[in-house]
C-alpha cells in the first residue's frame, strides 16, 4: 500500500486529502457546537478586505469565522496567494491592549483550551521539504499517537499535512474552562492565580512531556515538535489553504480524522498542573501516604463527608468542579473502598449532578491517592473556607509568630518590598519562600516579616483574595508551621 506521503502532490489530493471535507473539519473542531475560529492572516489589508466584504470581525491578527461557509469564503479570496492558519483553541470576546471589547488575537480572548496541538517539523528548513522528510516527520506522528493509545487517547485527532511537515490536533474529552480575570479601571486584565495556571497547563505537563518524548527521535529522523506550539494560543495550518514557502505551493489537508472520545486525557493534564505536587513526581518505591479514616466516605454517612457538603453547599465554578474538585472526588471514593456501582455512591453523584450537570465517572488510576492539599488549594483559589486542617503534620511552634495582628493593623502598616513574588508562582509558593526570612527564636522579627508579608499579598491578588487568606489564617499558619506538610509533599 502507497503511503500518503510517496504521493504526487496531485495523486495525494485525490487519493488522500478528498476524503475530508472543510464540513468534517468544522464539526469536529467544533465539537458539533456554536464556536468562534480565528483565521490568522499576516497581511492587514487583507484583513480589512474581509471586512469590508463579508462583515467578519477583525483584529489586527486575523478574522473570526462561526461555521465552515465563513471559511471557504476566506479561502476562494486568499488560497493561492497567502498563507492562512486556524486558532488551535476557540475564541470569545475580551478587552484587547488598547482597551476595546471584541475578539482579538490574545490570550484573554481564548474561550476555552480544548485540544493538544503537536507541531512536528524538520530541523533543517532551508527548501521544500522531501519525501523522507515528510514520512520521517509522519513517523514520529505516529509513535506519539501510539504512545497516547496506550491510555486510549488517540481515539479523537486530526492529522495534518503542513506542506512541509505533519501537525497532530489531539481533542480533549472535556474542554478546560478558563476564568476571566477581573478588569481595572483601564481595560487591562489583573493577574489572576488560576488563569495563569491553566494558561500553561499543557505547555508545562502533558506537552512538556510529549516533546521530551519526540526528542529522542531527532537525531537519527531530523525532525523534531515544536515546543512553542504547546502555547494555547498557537495556530496550525488550516486545511484546503497552500503553504507558500520556498516559492512553491503545497497543499496543507487533513490525512486523517478520528472522532472518538479520549477518556480520561482532560483529568490527566490535570493532575500535572504545578499546584498538584501529589503527581508531580510519583516514585514507585515509595509508601504512598494512607488517607485517615477521619477523611474517608462512609457507609451511611457520606453525605456527612466534607467534601461532598463542599459540592452540596456551595455554588462551585462551572469549570472547576469537573477538573479539581470532581478528579479529587472521585480518588476519595476509590480510596475509600467504594465504586460508582455502590448505591449510595450513586444517590450523592444524583445530588450533585442536580445541581452541576454531568459528572465524570472515571475511576483514577491506583497511583492516584486523595489528598487533601488538592482541596484546600481550589478553597484557596475560590475564597472558601477550607475544607480540612491546613498543614496538620507540622509543629505550631516551629517559628513564632504573635497571633494577636489584627486586620486593621496590617492595613495600617506602610507597605516595604520585604521580597519579590515569582509572577508565574502562587500563594503557597510565596509563603515557601518567606519562609526562608523567618527565624526560629525572634517572635518580634517574624510577625513583622508576617505584617509585611501581607501587605505584599495585596498589592499581589488584591485586598478582598488577601483578607480571605487572613481570615483563615493561611498565611499564618503556613508561616508558622513553616509550612512543613507541602514541603513534605514535593
Amino acid at each position: 500500500m502507497t503511503e500518503w506521503y510517496e504521493l504526487e502532490e496531485d495523486e495525494r489530493v485525490k487519493k488522500v486529502y478528498a476524503k475530508y471535507t472543510l464540513a468534517d473539519f468544522w464539526k469536529w473542531w467544533s465539537r458539533g457546537q456554536p464556536a468562534t475560529m480565528e483565521i490568522r492572516i499576516k497581511d492587514f489589508t487583507k484583513i480589512k478586505i474581509l471586512k469590508e466584504k463579508y462583515n467578519f470581525p477583525i483584529s489586527a491578527s486575523g478574522v473570526y469565522v462561526q461555521n465552515v461557509d465563513d471559511i471557504k469564503r476566506i479561502l476562494k479570496e486568499y488560497r493561492n496567494d497567502t498563507t492562512l492558519w486556524f486558532g488551535v483553541n476557540p475564541k470569545k470576546k475580551s478587552y484587547d491592549k488598547r482597551g476595546w471589547w471584541n475578539f482579538n488575537g490574545e490570550d484573554h480572548g481564548i474561550k476555552e483550551i480544548g485540544y493538544i496541538f503537536i507541531d512536528i517539523d524538520r530541523v533543517t528548513k532551508i527548501k521544500p521539504a522531501t519525501t523522507w522528510e515528510l514520512k520521517n516527520a509522519n513517523y514520529v506522528a505516529d509513535q506519539i499517537l501510539e504512545r497516547l493509545n496506550k491510555y486510549k487517547w488517540s481515539e479523537s485527532y486530526i492529522k495534518i499535512c503542513s506542506g512541509h511537515g505533519v501537525q497532530l490536533l489531539i481533542k480533549l474529552d472535556y474542554p478546560i474552562e478558563l476564568p476571566t480575570p477581573a478588569v481595572n479601571s483601564k481595560k487591562q486584565y489583573e493577574y489572576n492565580e488560576e488563569y495563569e495556571t491553566l494558561k500553561k497547563l499543557v505547555k508545562r505537563g502533558i506537552g512538556a512531556e510529549i516533546v521530551k518524548f519526540a526528542r529522542k527521535f531527532k537525531d537519527e529522523y531530523m525532525v523534531e515538535v515544536d515546543a512553542s506550539g504547546m502555547n494555547m494560543g498557537r495556530v496550525a495550518a488550516l486545511p484546503m489553504s497552500k503553504n507558500l514557502k520556498y516559492d512553491t505551493q503545497r497543499w496543507r489537508a487533513i490525512v486523517e480524522i478520528k472522532d472518538g472520545i479520549n477518556e480520561g486525557l482532560t483529568d490527566y493534564i490535570y493532575t500535572k498542573i504545578k499546584d498538584l505536587k501529589t503527581f508531580k513526581k510519583k516514585n514507585a518505591f515509595s509508601k504512598p501516604r494512607a488517607i485517615p479514616d477521619d477523611h474517608k466516605l462512609k457507609k451511611g454517612k457520606m453525605l456527612e463527608n466534607p467534601l461532598v457538603r463542599l459540592f452540596l453547599d456551595y455554588d462551585l465554578p462551572k469549570g472547576d468542579k469537573h477538573m479539581t474538585i470532581g478528579f479529587a472526588l472521585r480518588m476519595l471514593i476509590k480510596d475509600s473502598g467504594f465504586t460508582f456501582q455502590d448505591k449510595e455512591v450513586q444517590e450523592v453523584i444524583h445530588l450533585i449532578e442536580q445541581k452541576y450537570g454531568h459528572f465524570q465517572r472515571a475511576m483514577p488510576a491506583d497511583d492516584e491517592k486523595f489528598n487533601t492539599g488538592i482541596v484546600n488549594n481550589f478553597c484557596f483559589k475560590h475564597r472558601i473556607p477550607p475544607v480540612y486542617p491546613l498543614w496538620p503534620d507540622a509543629h505550631d511552634n516551629r517559628f513564632p509568630i504573635d497571633d494577636t495582628v489584627k486586620w486593621s493593623d496590617i492595613i495600617a502598616y506602610p507597605p516595604t518590598n520585604i521580597m519579590e513574588f515569582d509572577e508565574e508562582k502562587d500563594i503557597r509558593s510565596d509563603i515557601r519562600k518567606c519562609i526562608n526570612l523567618l527565624d526560629d527564636n525572634d517572635i518580634e522579627k517574624n510577625t513583622l516579616i508576617y505584617i509585611e508579608f501581607v501587605r505584599n499579598c495585596i498589592k499581589r491578588y488584591g485586598i478582598e483574595q488577601t483578607k480571605y487568606f487572613f481570615d483563615n489564617k493561611i498565611i499564618y499558619k503556613g508561616l508558622k508551621r513553616g509550612m512543613r506538610y507541602e514541603e513534605n509533599k514535593k
